[in-house]
């Protein structure tokens, strides 16, 4: 199973860049994490405990 992670960023006021989400992107089958072929995507805190877990915290920090 392959994961990518998707960073969603946005400018905001003063013209600068933030990252507002976080989100892991699971494939089902081969490399690529497309939802019609079965890929998926989760909650980026739910995904570091299924991963790391009891160590997410220190991954996501």
């Amino acid at each position: 199973m392959a994961t990518h992670l998707r960073l969603h960023v946005q400018k905001d006021g003063e013209g600068n860049w933030n990252l507002t989400a976080i989100s892991p992107c699971i494939a089902k089958q081969g490399f690529v994490a497309n939802i019609s072929i079965g890929g998926y995507t989760k909650i980026f805190e739910d995904y570091l405990k299924q991963e790391f877990d009891e160590e997410y915290h220190n991954i996501k920090r």
